[in-house]
């Protein structure tokens, strides 16, 4: 049984790395890409470089936390429910702060959020097995 887990968790591991190292490089190519520019609409507190959409941080954040919440839902214990909520509202504000910060537009940010949403839905359906279901 002990095995297992181990096996389990270094697949999960993997798939964690590959929905990092996946959603950063889907985020370069589709900036490189769509080639749009930062908003220029208030002063914004940091200093931005590259294109804007889509966010980054709000893909990048979508793919690895989501990715996470969703082997927690999956898992089948009550407890980890508020445990997913949390890094969903992780999520959330992680895209409130860049429109704060006056560095992306909304869509940049929904536009990682969907993109980054399919990274963890595809990396979290390996990570549990293809032919699980759940």
């Amino acid at each position: 049984m002990e095995a297992k887990h181990l096996e389990n968790k270094g697949c999960q591991d993997l798939w964690l790395t590959i929905s990092l190292a996946g959603g950063w490089l889907l985020n370069q190519a589709l900036k490189a890409l769509y080639t749009r520019e930062r908003p220029d609409l208030w002063g914004s507190l940091v200093v931005p470089d590259g294109y804007s959409f889509p966010s980054g941080n709000a893909m990048i954040s979508a793919a690895f936390f989501g990715v996470i919440a969703l082997l927690l839902l999956r898992s089948g214990k009550a407890g980890n429910r508020i445990w997913a909520a949390v890094l969903l509202l992780i999520i959330l504000l992680i895209g409130v702060s860049r429109l704060y910060l006056g560095v992306h537009y909304a869509s940049d940010i929904v536009g990682g959020f969907l993109a980054g949403a399919v990274i963890a839905e595809l990396c979290a359906w390996g990570a549990v097995g293809r032919h699980r279901r759940y």
